[in-house]
């Protein structure tokens, strides 16, 4: 008997609003880097923050207005 080990990627919806901490539920446009998440929001500017899938919390990292 032989066993194969098969990674599967698995894409999971996560919503990212003010319940969460992030600064606006409007956002215009969103990019991701290596590292963090940069979303421009219609009213606070462009955010950079970190999101963590595993914990589904998020760390603002800087807003520039």
């Amino acid at each position: 008997i032989q066993i194969d080990t098969v990674s599967v990627e698995r894409t999971a919806n996560h919503v990212i609003d003010e319940s969460k901490g992030f600064p606006s539920d409007w956002v215009r446009t969103v990019i991701a880097d290596d590292d963090y998440i940069w979303a421009a929001t219609y009213a606070h500017g462009i955010v950079k923050f970190n999101y963590y899938s595993d914990k589904d919390s998020l760390v603002i990292g800087k807003t520039f207005s």
